[in-house]
């Protein structure tokens, strides 16, 4: 399966600069916030998504127009190749020390899953998110949930080797 990583806030930007300035109050809030996104992307409904997104998003309107256009052209790829979206499921939030966390939500398309990542940032004012992310292989989406779950990877014998299993 191709990998498909994609930046979510390209197609937010033409948005994000109306309500630009806004932050959150807590860790319980991104979580609202990163479902409220990610269940509006699942339900296709774009304009809103941005707009939710864009209130605490800040980055310049420059960056956010190219990473829009590239987006916009990659959803209809990506619908070919999976589907259309079903549904999806919040799966954890990971803390990294006390200013930055992350939400990692699966996307349920028809033919497979999709992993997406929110990112937040405690800034002096408040919770603003600072990326979001998406990826389609499969196999890189177990790997990182085993390795979270602290599961042994499998370690393969070569021919001809001397050790524990021969």
């Amino acid at each position: 399966m191709r990998t498909t990583v994609i930046l979510l806030a390209l197609i937010i930007a033409p948005w994000v600069m109306k309500g630009q300035g806004k932050y959150l109050g807590s860790v319980d809030d991104t979580k609202r916030h990163a479902e409220q996104v990610v269940g509006l992307m699942a339900k296709g409904e774009f304009d809103k998504m941005a707009s939710i997104a864009g209130m605490i998003w800040h980055a310049s309107p420059e960056s956010f127009d190219r990473m829009r256009k590239s987006l916009v052209g990659s959803i209809p790829d990506l619908v070919v190749e999976h589907g259309p979206i079903i549904d999806h499921d919040h799966l954890t939030v990971q803390k990294f020390g006390s200013t930055l966390l992350r939400h990692v939500f699966i996307l349920r398309f028809t033919r497979s899953p999709a992993r997406i990542r929110v990112n937040y940032y405690q800034s002096t004012k408040g919770w603003i998110l600072v990326g979001a992310s998406m990826e389609t292989d499969v196999d890189r989406i177990l790997d990182a949930a085993e390795q979270k779950a602290g599961a042994a990877l499998p370690i393969p014998i070569l021919p001809g080797a001397v050790g524990p299993g021969k």
